[in-house]
């Protein structure tokens, strides 16, 4: 059973800035390759792929992307 899934980014006050994947809205320039990895000791690892291009011009969701903790 596939379901459905989707991935935002929030601020600190957990309002939401940016929709990176949403599986019922297929949109161009989502995210794609998304794997969420659990270790053994409880530390667990998000990683994504996202177009860096979009139609020939930046793709929007890049400027909330940050590679911070």
């Amino acid at each position: 059973m596939k379901r459905d899934a989707k991935l935002s980014i929030h601020d600190p006050a957990r309002n939401k800035l940016c929709e990176l994947y949403d599986s019922k809205a297929p949109t161009v320039g989502q995210a794609y390759d998304i794997v969420l990895e659990s270790q053994m000791n409880g530390w667990k690892e998000l990683s994504f792929s996202l177009p860096y291009l979009v139609d020939g011009k930046e793709n929007w969701r890049n400027t909330f992307v940050r590679g911070e903790y």
